[in-house]
């Protein structure tokens, strides 16, 4: 796996999520072999993903985030939070939401 990424010329920082998430399915499947299992085992695996993994905490922590921006709080504390659980995209676009708000507040 790890020479497939290197000669396609993937970078380090790719190649160590593809081998982190990779070892995650095997060790959640019952360290199977991924060809021995179909696309149930698959759909079974990405719909465990965002019930199971910060399900409850997802939520809370992007609302969290926005009422911080619009009530003045400590952005930065509620931005790492939001991290943990949100993609850059996610979050930037959660503070565009209230980016009127947010702006005029600064």
């Amino acid at each position: 796996m790890r020479q497939r990424l290197r000669y396609k010329h993937y970078s380090f920082s790719t190649e160590k999520v593809y081998v982190y998430w990779i070892r995650f399915f095997i060790r959640w499947s019952g360290m199977r072999h991924p060809a021995e299992m179909g696309s149930k085992e698959v759909e079974a695996f990405l719909t465990m993903l965002p019930t199971e993994r910060h399900a409850t905490v997802a939520p809370q922590a992007l609302a969290a985030l926005q009422q911080a921006a619009i009530q003045d709080a400590n952005v930065f504390e509620k931005l790492m939070e939001a991290a943990r659980v949100y993609s850059l995209g996610q979050i930037t676009n959660a503070l565009f939401d209230v980016g009127g708000q947010y702006r005029r507040n600064m």
